[in-house]
């Protein structure tokens, strides 16, 4: 019995070993939320109108804005004070507990005293980082979404469903809005890399930049996280995977948009679907031609689809209309040095010197005497004559051979 009372404070004391672990977890896994103090207290100063300017006119006014920025600034301070065990080591943090102490001793504001009321955000319209469930309250329908992408060669689909292969060679831009920036860098027969730039918003997170390249697929940001723009226990910015180092998918919920980037062969896609609010928005991409930068793109070919091809006057398939391509292949086929020049009726009219000319005529007349009917009949009784006579010849020999085996039958 005494061995066991005296291995009793040890267990009690592993308990409270394990106990003060476990309490103490939340605090080491929480996360620096020095940029939501930032963002609240920024907030709080647009709200005071006057944004802390004691140099008023009107005493009463001024008073009240020094009181209310004085209030903010004690909000920032116990902000900064809850989150300080998770930003020990962030300079962010420091640099705002200096210029909070800066800032309070400069308007003069008591370290006691009431605090900034907390910002109500009206929630009827839903929260403004998720695009998809806003709409669905503000408008209670789901959003339209259009597709555009880049693959292979690289072909480019639009967000207006027109298709194109453009024959680029570096970096070029893909989409360009005020949200999210893209760049493909492309070898001549395919993709080689794609950069993802999603750019700061004030309420739904900071700046992002995501880069993949051949072989290397990461399903994380440039910085390593996996996510981005936190707000109320959610995460704008999100980055999954299916097949790691070849396939991510990126979730921006602020914009309701997915971004696909995969791997296929030796070649990188992307494949982005966006809103069609997000897309025909005045900060949105703007027209086909400047959203997926084509304009700065060389060597470009449309490729419409079929019905239109048919619809196309004077012409099937991409031949386009009767003669263009037929002239086309007129001028490559025409000798260097030989001038070419269109005709009223567009097609080309070769130029030539005097001598040029008559060897041209004679060359004409001779091809077309060839091709003349007499001269087919010419040559088919030329050949006609040359195998009869042939055959003649071979069976006089054949005769002359057998005539004096069959003179001596004969006589007998």
């Amino acid at each position: 019995m005494e061995p066991r009372g005296v291995a009793l404070p040890w267990k009690h004391c592993l308990h409270l070993c394990l106990l003060l672990v476990q309490l103490s977890l939340p605090e080491v896994s929480a996360s620096c939320r020095i940029l939501r103090c930032n963002s609240d207290f920024v907030a709080a100063k647009l709200d005071l109108g006057a944004g802390g300017n004691s140099n008023n006119n009107n005493n009463n006014t001024a008073l009240t804005v020094n009181a209310g920025y004085c209030g903010a600034l004690r909000s920032y301070a116990t902000c900064t004070r809850r989150t300080a065990r998770a930003c020990r080591g962030d300079l962010a943090y420091h640099s705002a507990v200096q210029g909070i102490e800066d800032l309070l001793i400069q308007h003069r504001c008591p370290r006691a005293g009431p605090t900034a009321p907390p910002r109500h955000r009206d929630s009827a319209f839903g929260d403004a980082c998720l695009y998809e469930s806003s709409l669905l309250a503000r408008e209670g329908r789901a959003p339209d979404y259009l597709h555009c992408g880049v693959f292979g060669d690289p072909h480019v689909r639009t967000f207006n469903n027109e298709f194109m292969t453009c024959g680029v060679q570096g970096a070029w831009p893909l989409v360009d809005n005020d949200f999210l920036f893209i760049q493909a860098t492309s070898a001549p027969t395919r993709g080689e890399k794609i950069s993802i730039i999603f750019k700061s918003s004030l309420q739904c997170g900071d700046q992002q930049l995501y880069q993949a390249e051949l072989d290397d697929v990461p399903a994380a940001f440039a910085d390593g996280s996996v996510s981005g723009g936190e707000r109320r226990g959610r995460h704008s910015l999100t980055v999954r995977t299916q097949t790691p180092g070849r396939h991510a998918e990126i979730h921006a919920a602020h914009i309701g948009t997915l971004l696909v980037v995969r791997q296929t062969g030796r070649s990188l896609g992307l494949s982005l679907r966006s809103p069609r609010g997000v897309v025909e928005s005045p900060g949105g991409p703007g027209p086909p031609a400047v959203r997926l930068g084509m304009s700065r793109l060389p060597e470009t070919r449309h490729a419409p689809p079929a019905d239109a091809r048919r619809r196309r006057p004077g012409g099937g398939g991409r031949r386009g209309p009767r003669g263009v391509r037929g002239a086309a292949s007129r001028q490559r086929r025409v000798l260097p040095g030989v001038r070419v020049r269109p005709d009223r009726h567009g097609r080309p009219e070769r130029q030539r010197g005097g001598r040029q000319r008559a060897a041209g005529r004679r060359e004409h007349d001779v091809r077309r005497a060839e091709r003349s009917p007499v001269a087919w009949q010419q040559r088919w009784a030329a050949a006609s004559g040359a195998a009869n006579a042939a055959a003649d010849a071979s069976a006089a020999r054949h005769a002359g051979n057998s005539g004096h085996r069959r003179g001596e039958l004969v006589n007998l």
